[in-house]
């Protein structure tokens, strides 16, 4: 004789994505040999054997956010781009790519894990050149925005736990930055440190964050961004089509030497 009993457990897998495990247990009374009895009007003392029947359930994906009227507008005019246009790019490239590693809501990297020692999976995660590096310094950085978005990447980088640097304005690394590259080779010793990739330049002081989703997205689909010549002109309108269908494509490019 016996019953089953379900035991269940929740883990997260991933960001928006939670399991729940389920143990099947079939619970019945040890044979008599292995039951210790009790004379004399005692109560029973019984031995259990329990049988494991693990299970999962996956629950789907909640829906992505829709991009909101006002982050379309700071897209398609002169604008630095939000926060919250960056993380609904990085949600957007988790999902299509789930075995890209990083991709972490940008005002909180400081919470990035360090890279395994010998991880292959990819890496990518768009950063802000002055973002807050503590719990307490993100007020601040909710006051005062950021400086300017650049991409760090396994991609390109020379050996392992090197990360590479795409940046659309400058040509070495900003303190804030060196601090979020120092964390994530916290495993290493000596770090490998961080390299930078010649890219196409920005030519005015607000396109940073669309250049940076370009590098990232050319990384995503397998396209070296240091031999792409992106169209200036296509680059917002390309980013509200993609994020308004949840896609990600190829930031449109020119041939070298046409591109502004």
């Amino acid at each position: 004789m016996g019953w089953w009993v379900a035991v269940g457990r929740a883990q997260e897998v991933g960001r928006g994505r939670v399991v729940i495990l389920r143990e099947f247990q079939k619970v019945h009374t040890s044979p008599s040999h292995d039951r210790l009895a009790f004379h004399d009007g005692e109560e029973h003392r019984e031995a259990f054997h329990r049988e494991a029947e693990p299970c999962t359930e996956q629950f789907p994906l909640l829906p992505l956010p829709r991009l909101r009227s006002a982050d379309r507008r700071d897209i398609l005019g002169q604008c630095w781009l939000p926060d919250d246009v960056i993380d609904l790019v990085q949600e957007i490239l988790q999902r299509r790519f789930p075995e890209t590693s990083g991709l972490y809501a940008c005002g909180a990297a400081f919470t990035m894990p360090p890279l395994q020692l010998g991880a292959t999976s990819p890496f990518l995660q768009v950063v802000n050149r002055s973002a807050p590096q503590r719990l307490h310094s993100m007020a601040d950085y909710g006051r005062q925005a950021g400086t300017h978005w650049l991409l760090l990447s396994s991609y390109g980088a020379g050996r392992s736990g090197q990360l590479a640097v795409y940046d659309s304005m400058y040509n070495s690394l900003y303190a804030c930055t060196t601090a979020p590259v120092e964390q994530l080779q916290e495993l290493y010793a000596p770090p490998p440190a961080a390299i930078m990739r010649p890219v196409q330049q920005q030519n005015d002081g607000h396109s940073c964050g669309l250049f940076a989703l370009a590098f990232a997205f050319s990384i995503a689909v397998g396209q070296d961004p240091c031999t792409v010549r992106y169209d200036r002109a296509s680059m917002a309108p390309h980013l509200v089509r993609c994020l308004e269908q949840g896609v990600v494509e190829p930031f449109p490019s020119v041939p070298e030497g046409r591109g502004r």
